[in-house]
């Protein structure tokens, strides 16, 4: 059998992508591989219930909830990732 030495998994958080880190992880243990997330982010975009009309809207205030919103979006994103590491850790990876 093929000794790996790092296992990339690519995570969205979505229920099939527990049971591609559960995989990724159990690989990662029975190998003494490294364990690599890979995850793209994508940012939500502000919508005419969240700044009211476009065309009246100040643009700086559109760009203050965007920004609220990807800050929102990041921290959660890092809270995920490192719950994931955590488990990744434990179990000695």
């Amino acid at each position: 059998m093929a000794q790996y030495q790092c296992i990339v998994a690519a995570v969205d958080q979505s229920a099939l992508s527990e049971r591609v880190f559960a995989t990724a992880l159990d690989l990662a243990v029975a190998h003494g591989a490294k364990l690599q997330l890979v995850h793209c982010l994508t940012l939500p975009l502000p919508t005419a219930l969240d700044y009211g009309d476009r065309y009246r809207a100040k643009a700086q205030d559109f760009l203050a909830i965007a920004q609220q919103q990807m800050d929102t979006t990041l921290e959660r994103t890092r809270q995920w990732l490192a719950a994931l590491e955590s488990q990744a850790q434990s179990a000695g990876v």
